[in-house]
């Protein structure tokens, strides 16, 4: 039985096309095409948001993904738009601070969930992506967070490893 989450979030990288990201996810490209029939899917930009179509989604778990190198908690959040809290609650085994290329986790179905604070478009979390020059002490001071929040907020991600262009959370202060 299928749910209405047909698709998860690709995030544009240098280089791609829709026939590399057809090939390297592999559905077809008109597919590709027609799910994102209101973005300008053409035309691609680096760092723009596109639907990849998901044949590997049910409502019970949600779908699998396999650990790529250089991935992390964060980044595996960010690209599929949920919280690192959610894409952990969902892989109780999987380890943030120990895991291998080619290991399987989950990414949730993000319909089966109501807590919206799960939601990486939630207030919880900001999104930041690390500046030149930028490392965790400037970030700290720069927005006002303790490292021990900052290292709680992007588990498995270590001190010398803040480093310029990744994508990292920052903790929502009110």
């Amino acid at each position: 039985m299928r749910c209405n989450y047909e698709y998860y979030y690709y995030k544009i990288k240098h280089g791609d096309t829709l026939t590399k990201i057809s090939n390297s996810h592999k559905v077809r490209t008109v597919d590709i095409i027609k799910i994102n029939e209101n973005n300008k899917i053409r035309s691609l930009k680096e760092g723009q948001t596109i639907k990849i179509p998901s044949d590997n989604c049910c409502c019970k778990h949600g779908r699998f993904y396999v650990i790529k190198k250089g991935d992390t908690l964060a980044s595996i959040s960010s690209d599929n738009k949920i919280s690192p809290d959610l894409l952990l609650s969902s892989n109780p085994y999987f380890n943030p601070s120990y895991y291998l290329t080619g290991q399987v986790i989950i990414i949730p179905c993000p319909l089966l969930f109501n807590d919206k604070t799960l939601m990486l478009n939630h207030t919880k979390y900001k999104q930041y992506q690390i500046a030149q020059g930028e490392d965790m002490i400037s970030i700290c001071k720069k927005f006002n967070i303790k490292p021990t929040e900052l290292l709680e907020t992007n588990p498995g991600i270590k001190p010398l490893e803040f480093i310029p262009e990744k994508i990292i959370f920052l903790p929502n202060k009110k």
